[in-house]
């Protein structure tokens, strides 16, 4: 394929700033095969820490700071002028809007918005869910196709905001899986990391409401053995999480890290990573500690966890919101029940990047 006739691909995101989303979007641009795509990106506001893991072929365009809100006239002339081939997006109100403006834009240029989250409990946490559901429910029937990250969020459009089957493509998240064992080999000092003789348990994720730290810690503070947990992430929990360690008496098992830029050397050393939330769409941070072998312990929730946690072989998955359970679980675990190099290496065969990158270049060449 000569390079006049090149697929023109542009992504567009808010920003490349923290989010599971903005690392999917960059690890597919530095994936995708140039001789094929010609990919550039697109930012409402050029700035994030993921800018600088970008390959230098791709090019960026910045909108100019501007929000998703008032991104209307700028994004229809910029793709006007431009021409892509393909506009990709991914976060839900950008989808929407890009779902808005399709009417607006040239018949043969092709619009995927990629879902980052479950539709129907997203919007019932949305102030403004009622509005926000049907906006779901009119703007998505514009574009050309939806990517799914697991069955249970395809199920979802297609019931609960009746899209039909045929452009709901299911594309699991990929894991960089050699990336991600190379950054967990960069510690200055394991002891930041690990104690030993106590269960050393993380967790990695924003401090909000709907990640239940909360219900993590209640879990462990019930349980007879000595445990460490080490919180990677920040937000508007923080405070509330540690006055409630406090009132537990177990502050000093606790240490709130903050958002790390490398997480993978706290995942690599803790003997489990447990995921409490409400929901999740396809979570990152599963997929990256059981790249590096670390077994999870899992709620059940909405959306994709159950198609990871397929078997015993990756940890436990109990019943969500059922913290006594959890406590259970954290009790009895024993490391030493799970084969690293096989968790890491059965994850590489399901979700490397060869295997899910090559569904998207699928979906996007057809």
């Amino acid at each position: 394929m000569t390079e006049n006739h090149l697929i023109k691909l542009v992504v567009v995101m808010p920003s490349l700033a923290k989010g599971g989303a903005e690392k999917v979007m960059t690890t597919l641009l530095n994936q995708l095969d140039l001789t094929i795509f010609d990919a550039s990106l697109l930012l409402l506001d050029k700035r994030g820490n993921y800018l600088e893991d970008l390959r230098k072929e791709i090019t960026v365009y910045d909108l100019g700071g501007i929000r998703v809100s008032r991104a209307t006239i700028r994004l229809v002339k910029w793709i006007r002028n431009h021409k892509p081939d393909i506009v990709i997006s991914s976060l839900s109100h950008l989808n929407l809007l890009m779902g808005a403006i399709r009417p607006l834009l040239p018949g043969i240029i092709k619009v995927i918005v990629r879902e980052s989250s479950i539709p129907s409990i997203h919007t019932q946490s949305d102030r403004k869910g009622k509005i926000m559901f049907k906006l779901y429910k009119y703007f998505y029937s514009n574009v050309d196709a939806v990517i799914c990250q697991c069955e249970f969020m395809k199920n979802d459009l297609r019931q609960c905001f009746s899209l039909p089957d045929g452009f709901l493509k299911v594309i699991n998240n990929p894991v960089d899986t050699l990336h991600i064992q190379e950054q967990a080999q960069l510690m200055q000092d394991q002891s930041n990391y690990r104690e030993d003789n106590v269960l050393n348990v993380v967790a990695v994720g924003s401090l909000e409401q709907h990640k239940q730290y909360d219900q993590l810690i209640i879990a462990l503070s019930e349980i007879d053995r000595p445990w460490k947990l080490r919180v990677l992430g920040d937000g508007s929990q923080l405070n509330i999480l540690q006055e409630l360690a406090t009132q537990l008496g177990v502050i000093d098992h606790i240490d709130f890290v903050g958002r790390k830029r490398n997480p993978y050397p706290y995942m690599q050393q803790a003997d489990v990573l447990v995921l409490v939330s409400a929901f999740e769409g396809f979570p990152n941070v599963v997929l990256e500690a059981l790249a590096l072998g670390t077994p999870v312990i899992s709620y059940n929730c909405p959306g994709g966890i159950s198609e990871i946690m397929n078997n015993d072989l990756y940890g436990l998955l109990i019943a969500a919101n059922d913290c006594k359970a959890l406590s259970q679980s954290l009790e009895k675990f024993n490391q030493s029940m799970f084969n690293k190099s096989l968790i890491s290496s059965n994850i590489k065969e399901r979700f490397g990047l060869d295997n899910i990158i090559s569904q998207y270049q699928k979906v996007l060449t057809n």
